[in-house]
């Protein structure tokens, strides 16, 4: 059960949220802004950036369980089905170990923001075909209001458009 919050929150926030962290250096564990962030530090801190309460799952090996990253998702947020997913919420996906879940990114218009070693930085970029047959849970967090207006979409030319990404949407 998500932690209990009086917090109110649009989808346009918490996608601003996520995109004040692109560039942030990796960091495996990094929970420190300017200093280096991980997938799970980008929710903590947009979690405290938004007001919204937060549980750290703390240190964990490089190569997680992916138990304790769930447990930590569905203490945090309300887990939904990934058909129902949108702007703002959070994507979970396998990375090394098939349905081993080990990953999270925030969906946007251009597809998610997220962080990991691969990538050396915190990007936000389409799912692409690598991602899109990796993801395998989603979660919104508590306190969403829907009604925020279109949240901007300007995707480059060549971009893989997640299902939820259309012009206008988010509404």
């Amino acid at each position: 059960m998500p932690l209990p919050t009086d917090t109110r929150v649009t989808r346009a926030q918490i996608v601003g949220a996520a995109r004040a962290y692109v560039g942030s250096v990796y960091v495996h564990n990094g929970r420190v802004r300017g200093a280096g962030i991980d997938c799970a530090g980008l929710l903590c801190l947009m979690g405290d950036d938004l007001n919204l309460p937060y549980k750290d799952i703390g240190v964990y090996p490089r190569a997680p369980d992916g138990h304790s990253f769930e447990k930590m998702c569905d203490g945090n947020m309300h887990a939904i089905p990934v058909a129902e997913a949108g702007m703002g919420d959070v994507l979970g996906f396998w990375y090394a170990k098939r349905n081993l879940f080990t990953h999270v990114g925030v969906a946007t218009p251009l597809g998610m923001v997220h962080t990991y070693a691969n990538g050396g930085v915190c990007v936000e970029g389409s799912l692409g075909k690598f991602w899109e047959k990796r993801l395998m849970l989603a979660w919104r967090f508590p306190g969403v209001v829907e009604a925020d207006g279109p949240i901007p979409y300007y995707p480059p030319e060549d971009l893989i458009v997640p299902p939820w990404a259309k012009e206008g949407c988010c509404g």
